[in-house]
């Protein structure tokens, strides 16, 4: 079983915390897990990462990324993370289809020939 009651850290504050703190201490086979506590050092591991966020994915709608879980190594770190991302997918739900091609091509690459052509004086 998982550490000591007193040693579990601070407990989740948010239900993206929540959920988050369940999902770690399923996988990394725990009693409980604090918000506070890096993932790793509670024995996490790639394999494991790649389980924990197939669970967000599946528990809370949202595609994280796995390098989030190695940027963000604790539950309150990764359920910002969440959070942003959700932000994120209403607001684009919320465009129109025309605003949201706008926005797209705002974002897109510029040609080849202006990529080409940075870096060079004339």
């Amino acid at each position: 079983t998982g550490p000591a009651l007193e040693d579990v850290g601070e407990e989740p504050r948010t239900p993206t915390e929540a959920t988050i703190a369940r999902i770690w201490a399923q996988v990394l086979q725990l009693d409980r897990v604090g918000v506070h506590a890096n993932f790793f050092e509670l024995g996490g591991h790639s394999l494991l990462a790649t389980q924990v966020v197939a669970r967000i994915r599946s528990a809370l709608g949202v595609a994280v990324p796995l390098r989030a879980l190695f940027e963000s190594p604790t539950v309150a770190a990764l359920a910002e993370q969440v959070e942003i991302a959700h932000r994120l997918l209403e607001e684009v739900a919320a465009l129109s289809p025309d605003d949201a091609r706008a926005k797209m091509s705002a974002h897109r690459a510029p040609p080849r020939e202006a990529r080409q052509m940075e870096g060079r004086s004339i």
